[in-house]
């Protein structure tokens, strides 16, 4: 192999190096949403529990800009994993719910600002219906935004039960 040939090896191999640093970081780029759900949630205020459940959401930028979230939904599936699956790729909830303002409780609205490196909380009350579709599995939770790609997808898991040490 001649000079000019290693030099054509080098130029190529440098050319397609380049194209995936610039494809990964173009992919990686841009609002990063991370979500949590707990469920069963109360609201101490002082030394008084309220008697209200809730479900708080809470929604993380780990990306490198800021986007809009725009609402919040809740879907809910039934029917076997199959079924369900099959629902949620297809995208025909059994029922939606709007959620108006979960970050009232916050004292956030939406359209929301969500910088990078920043924390959006939310919550629902958790009635009966919901409660006993949270207990079967059913329940997710989708936050969109402005930016298309960026959304928050999470099931709501019932809470887990913890044994009081007092008795």
């Amino acid at each position: 192999m001649t000079a000019s040939d290693y030099a054509a090896w080098l130029g190529a191999v440098t050319g397609v190096l380049a194209f995936v640093h610039q494809w990964w970081s173009a992919w990686k780029s841009g609002p990063q949403l991370k979500a949590v759900a707990n469920t069963g949630m109360k609201v101490m205020q002082g030394m008084e529990v309220s008697k209200e459940t809730y479900a708080m959401i809470e929604v993380r930028n780990t990306g490198d800009r800021g986007t809009m979230i725009l609402s919040a939904y809740v879907y809910s599936f039934s029917g076997n994993w199959l079924v369900q699956r099959w629902k949620r790729y297809m995208q025909k909830p059994d029922q939606s719910f709007f959620l108006k303002s979960p970050g009232s409780l916050f004292g956030t609205q939406f359209p929301f600002l969500l910088e990078a490196g920043t924390i959006w909380n939310g919550a629902m009350n958790q009635e009966t219906e919901i409660e006993s579709e949270i207990k079967k599995g059913n329940m997710w939770v989708v936050v969109h935004c402005v930016d298309g790609d960026a959304f928050a997808r999470l099931k709501l898991n019932p809470p887990v039960e913890v044994d009081d040490p007092k008795k």
